[in-house]
């Protein structure tokens, strides 16, 4: 069952020019996000895969209302987020929750580690002690807390400021999180751990999570249901098995191809990094790569449709 719910998102920005566009009306729109909707079930994984300027932080970070949309609406709770009034939006902002990839840049370096965690609690005007950090750094296995309590960031492995940022999110009691490229900074023996870690707390707590990467592997090993992102388009959408052993779209297939077989990863990404650009194509925006494009591709966008149960792909191909 669906509690957050993205419906038509639309996040267009100008290209300027030149000094003088400044003051004009701007000709041309990057379309980073171009009409999604999508929709994170409660207490689910859910895995948004793509590559670079594919539209996926940008979406994420409208999610949790960080940024508005150009057009469409974020359903929390069957709200639109950025029409609620301030009491509503106060809740909202406690309950959805963002941990970054990069801990040291997003925690206060001249803050010990219970400063960090106490902060989103003063602010937010919520009663605590004590023992609420050190159930919560216990949760993230920084123990014993009073090792923690009063080390500042610089004095912390890359992992443990990771699981520092986790913590100030969870003393909130959060219902969703975006992780977004969690383990990206993190050494190869700490990525497991982590992402496993996440999965604990989904299942130990029922918070959801929207994990933003662009590195299968990690969706594969977490995920409940993924979604693909190309051009700021979602171009297919499953349970995580159903995409891993049969995924559908070209893009996917070609995305996936370095991943022999479903359990066994042998690669990365195996796709030159994309672009933001106003020039998209017409039609099918991955058309001109695609080695199945057909005439209608090219002429006419295809929509997300039911290729198997539960299974939605945006391509001609499984009409």
């Amino acid at each position: 069952m669906s509690f957050l719910k993205a419906v038509n998102i639309k996040k267009y920005i100008p290209v300027r020019e030149g000094i003088l566009s400044l003051f004009t009306k701007p000709k041309k729109w990057i379309r980073l996000v171009d009409d999604v909707t999508l929709e994170i079930n409660a207490g689910e994984i859910h895995a948004l895969i793509g590559e670079a300027a594919s539209g996926k932080k940008a979406l994420s970070r409208i999610l949790i209302g960080l940024k508005k949309p150009s057009g469409g609406q974020v359903l929390y709770k069957n709200k639109d987020i950025f029409r609620m009034t301030r009491d509503e939006h106060r809740v909202m902002r406690r309950e959805l929750q963002i941990i970054f990839g990069d801990p040291f840049s997003s925690l206060n370096p001249h803050f010990t580690v219970k400063e960090i965690i106490e902060e989103p609690l003063r602010l937010n005007e919520i009663e605590y002690n004590d023992s609420i950090i050190e159930e919560v750094l216990g949760e993230v296995d920084l123990t014993p807390p009073n090792e923690y309590l009063w080390r500042k960031p610089f004095q912390l492995s890359g992992i443990e400021r990771q699981k520092t940022s986790l913590a100030r999110a969870l003393v909130l009691d959060p219902k969703f999180i975006v992780a977004d490229e969690p383990v990206s900074l993190l050494d190869t023996p700490y990525k497991d751990s982590f992402l496993e870690l996440i999965k604990k707390i989904n299942r130990d707590r029922g918070i959801a999570f929207l994990l933003i990467t662009s590195h299968p592997q990690y969706a594969f090993q977490i995920a409940d249901r993924i979604s693909i992102m190309y051009l700021g388009k979602i171009i297919e959408t499953s349970r995580r098995r159903d995409i891993m052993e049969n995924p559908l779209h070209p893009y996917t297939q070609r995305l996936f191809r370095n991943y022999k077989e479903p359990y066994k990863i042998t690669g990365e990404i195996g796709i030159t990094d994309i672009h933001p650009s106003p020039d998209i194509p017409g039609g099918c925006r991955y058309h001109p790569d695609c080695p199945y494009a057909m005439d209608k591709c090219k002429v006419e966008e295809p929509r997300l449709m039911e290729a198997e149960n539960g299974h939605r792909v945006a391509c001609y191909l499984h009409e």
